[in-house]
């Protein structure tokens, strides 16, 4: 009989243990800490760029605005291990984007941008990562300017943030 109580232990202790676990997994399901995914992606953002004067403050329109791939900002290591094409639209660069300034002197780019984050029950968090586009500005009679987008904000962008990416110019006239 000893052997049948027995038998019976360990089958409650094994059944025991089975239930454990699965209320351990469901806690930690439930809770988020195994069941969080991580992912990379893409996020497709307007960049709004407003091109003024420097001197009048007035807007400048028909100006050439090119957003385009360039090295990592803030750049890293010595300046002189750059090339100064990767600070240049390429004619051939696939995700090269241009358009013209309005009267306003506004243009509005809709670009698409690498994207991370994490998702899980009760948490998801992101981010848009602006640092490898740079834009370029250009027309007769100012000055042109090459800058990185990345360096508009001090924080990373949110995934959630639908808002565009604002970029203010001011141009520099320059004699012919």
């Amino acid at each position: 009989m000893s052997g049948v109580n027995n038998k019976s232990r360990w089958i409650f202790i094994a059944v025991s243990i089975v239930i454990g676990g699965l209320v351990l997994h469901g806690t930690l399901v439930a809770t988020g800490v195994i069941s969080q995914v991580r992912w990379v992606g893409t996020k497709q953002l307007p960049v709004r760029v407003l091109v003024l004067d420097r001197e009048s403050l007035q807007p400048v329109r028909g100006v050439d605005v090119v957003l385009f791939d360039g090295p990592r900002s803030p750049l890293e290591g010595r300046i002189s291990n750059y090339r100064k094409s990767e600070f240049s639209p390429a004619q051939d660069d696939e995700q090269r984007q241009q358009a013209k300034t309005s009267e306003d002197g506004l243009v509005v780019i809709t670009r698409r941008f690498g994207a991370a984050g994490t998702d899980g029950p009760f948490t998801q968090s992101g981010y848009v990562d602006t640092s490898r586009v740079w834009v370029h500005v250009s027309t007769d009679g100012y000055a042109s300017i090459t800058l990185p987008l990345d360096g508009q904000s001090a924080l990373a962008r949110d995934i959630d943030d639908e808002y565009p990416v604002y970029v203010t110019l001011l141009l520099t006239k320059v004699e012919p």
